[in-house]
């Protein structure tokens, strides 16, 4: 499930170079505050509103619903898990 919707979107941020995953985690961090997301980011508030639309295209979910809000976060907290961990055996 996790590849399912993360992986999406970490395949996009591959290709167009983009940093969606991190504009997803501030975004969660900064409980949903488009404001304080976009200052964080130093985006302008219509690129982050763009971002935020991407995500919701690439991950079929939607970031106004509780239940997806739930989904995506706990799916991208795996997914730093998973290959954070990974980096750092490839480093030992």
């Amino acid at each position: 499930m996790m590849h399912n919707i993360i992986g999406k979107v970490a395949s996009y941020d591959q290709e167009k170079g983009l940093d969606l995953l991190h504009t997803l985690a501030v975004y969660l961090k900064n409980h949903c505050n488009v404001s304080q997301t976009s200052r964080e980011l130093s985006l302008h508030r219509q690129s982050l509103l763009y971002r935020l639309k991407k995500i919701e295209t690439l991950t079929d979910r939607s970031l106004n619903n509780a239940d997806d809000l739930f989904l995506l976060q706990l799916c991208l907290q795996l997914w730093t898990i998973r290959f954070s961990d990974s980096k750092q055996a490839v480093k030992s």
